[in-house]
């Protein structure tokens, strides 16, 4: 996994493919998560799904994903 910096706050992010092929820009650290419809954030997995759910402090849930990078941006 490549990781780069973000042009307009810096943070380390990388880049994982949707299902339809797009690169999405995600923050580089991989999380742990429940899926839950409806739930309040978005979570990209690494095969690519976007799926919504909660970000768990620890454990494993129900895998490991990624925040897209525009939820956590902070522009200066």
């Amino acid at each position: 996994m490549i990781v780069r910096n973000c042009n307009r706050c810096g943070a380390a992010i990388t880049f994982v493919r949707t299902k339809k092929g797009k690169a999405m820009p995600c923050d580089a650290q991989a999380m742990p998560y429940r899926v839950a419809p409806g739930g309040p954030v978005n979570i990209m997995k690494p095969d690519g799904e976007l799926v919504r759910g909660y970000w768990l402090e620890s454990g494993t849930g129900d895998g490991v994903g990624y925040r897209p990078h525009w939820a956590s941006c902070r522009t200066p």
